[in-house]
């Protein structure tokens, strides 16, 4: 048998090796950039807003919050245009079509406050359901039993001896009092009228 040798790349198959690298690595640099901006609101940083890309070609989206200088970041975003959305409650949405490239300038977005009214229509109002009237049967023990206290008409308070075309007694003591009370008040006023009319 006879052996070979394997041979070793020149310097030529060192070049092509290091050259085939290179472009492929600059090749994956070039498809994915970092992309980065900051966002105002009268000169002055903007925290807490909410920046989201999508992908004007797929339904890639990434989402970001600014820092406390407003600033937002996204690492890996496949060179191309995006579309950028930034909320914030309060101001008025911006949205705007972006080109991410490896050379690409850095995103500036001014924030605009809402009015009043414009708040308000964004705010949509809470409709809050009214619950329906209590009915008897829901009503407690003891409104039940005054309410049909209430509705009892006089001829169920007579004792069973009462004949049906006689008068109830009032079964309670503070109405007969009350009652005759009155009574005594009427007959008083009345014998004073009789006195009165006699002197003269």
């Amino acid at each position: 048998m006879t052996e070979r040798k394997l041979r070793r790349p020149g310097k030529c198959g060192w070049l092509l090796l290091f050259c085939a690298i290179a472009w492929m690595s600059g090749l994956s640099l070039a498809m994915a950039s970092e992309y980065h901006g900051q966002v105002t609101f009268g000169g002055l940083p903007l925290p807490g807003s909410t920046v989201t890309v999508t992908a004007t070609q797929g339904e890639k989206t990434a989402v970001a919050i600014t820092d406390s200088q407003g600033f937002y970041s996204f690492a890996d975003l496949a060179d191309g245009k995006w579309t950028i959305a930034i909320e914030m409650t309060g101001f008025a949405p911006v949205k705007q079509e972006v080109t991410v490239a490896p050379n690409a300038a850095a995103g500036a977005f001014e924030m605009k406050l809402l009015t009043l009214e414009q708040m308000r229509a964004a705010a949509k109002p809470v409709k809050e359901e009214v619950a329906p009237a209590a009915s008897a049967s829901t009503a407690t023990p003891s409104t039940q039993v005054s309410e049909s206290r209430r509705a009892t008409p006089a001829s169920n308070d007579r004792s069973p001896g009462t004949p049906s075309g006689a008068p109830a007694e009032s079964t309670n003591p503070a109405a007969a009092a009350g009652t005759s009370a009155a009574a005594n008040t009427a007959a008083a006023a009345a014998a004073k009228k009789k006195g009165a009319a006699a002197k003269t």
